[in-house]
């Protein structure tokens, strides 16, 4: 059945098989093993489950989310992905920050912070070079604000200064 757009209606099925869901609500509270709580409680073992997550959503190649949105808010029989997508991916500055906290953890490697920073410079890139990410870069909206806060917010971590401006 074709997918017809309109203004306000959501597609019932728009969620199912998507990554949107485990990214989290926009509920701000940490879980158990985000990197927040570690820097709060300085328990360890906050710090071991929170590296462990990230491992798997952006380090181990088996499981870890290519650094792009090729396929992101895909429409069957219209587009295999749209800029628009990159908006589910709005909580990955607060992700990168939290990374940050687990440098001084001995469950986070060097391997594993060389790991996670290459990940972030690849992200980056393709929001500044690819055909979506530049367009969704020009938005006036909320979705040019995700692209322009990704784009200043992961180079920090890898040692370059944010270059959100030459994302326009």
């Amino acid at each position: 059945m074709p997918y017809i757009r309109a203004t306000a209606e959501v597609n019932p099925s728009r969620r199912r098989g998507t990554d949107e869901v485990p990214f989290g609500p926009d509920d701000p509270t940490p879980s158990p093993g985000s990197p927040s709580r570690t820097a709060e409680t300085k328990d360890e073992r906050f710090a071991a489950r929170a590296a462990w997550l990230l491992r798997v959503w952006f380090l181990d190649a088996a499981t870890r989310m290519n650094p792009n949105l090729d396929y992101g808010q895909g429409v069957p029989g219209r587009s295999t992905g749209r800029a628009e997508g990159i908006i589910a991916t709005r909580r990955l500055v607060a992700i990168v920050e939290a990374a940050r906290s687990l440098e001084a953890s001995p469950s986070w490697t060097v391997a594993d912070s060389r790991g996670f920073r290459a990940w972030c410079a690849a992200y980056a890139e393709w929001l500044k070079t690819s055909l979506n990410g530049r367009a969704e870069a020009e938005a006036e909206n909320n979705h040019g604000d995700v692209v322009r806060r990704a784009v200043d917010g992961a180079p920090p971590l890898y040692g370059r200064a944010g270059r959100g401006k030459s994302a326009r």
